[in-house]
């Protein structure tokens, strides 16, 4: 090998290995871009992440079912126990349940496709491959023990109409 061929080498794995050590960038949803009953889903860490507009009506009903819900969110600190989430308007969850590690199906709550589910004309989320269940606040209507009783909140924070979820959280 000639020395031009070392140099290009050696530049292009300084090139390589320092954009692999730069730390990767927080992921930035403008909420202008989703309407309501819209779901946007990307993947963090090769991992699927939701972030859904609920509805006005799905709000005011998950408010009524959990008025006294005082339970904390993990993860996520500034998150209202009740909606878990930081603005009621959008939750945000991990699309997957770690128990079976099957990526989750979003069930809209106008849906008509999901009779004879725990979601229906509610809206949620379902693993078909557990048969679990879960509503539009991530928690758990019916499935097994196994499976978590809440989906997972990624860390993430909102300002001026952005979401922005870390690109490397801790899983």
């Amino acid at each position: 090998m000639n020395n031009v061929h070392i140099l290009l080498l050696v530049f292009i794995s300084q090139l390589f290995g320092n954009a692999q050590a730069a730390e990767p960038l927080p992921v930035r949803l403008e909420t202008s871009k989703l309407s309501p009953g819209l779901l946007i889903k990307f993947q963090v860490n090769n991992l699927p992440v939701f972030v859904l507009n609920r509805r006005p009506n799905e709000i005011a009903s998950l408010r009524q079912s959990y008025a006294g819900s005082k339970e904390r969110v993990a993860s996520c600190a500034t998150c209202d126990p009740v909606l878990r989430s930081i603005s009621p308007n959008y939750l945000v969850v991990w699309g997957y349940n770690p128990s079976s590690g099957c990526e989750l199906i979003y069930a809209s709550s106008t849906a008509t496709d999901w009779v004879g589910h725990s979601v229906h004309g509610r809206g949620g989320f379902v693993d078909k491959c557990s048969a679990t269940e879960y509503d539009l606040t991530g928690r758990k209507l019916v499935g097994p023990k196994t499976s978590p009783n809440e989906l997972r909140v990624p860390p993430h924070s909102f300002h001026k109409g952005v979401i922005e979820i870390e690109a490397k959280p801790k899983l």
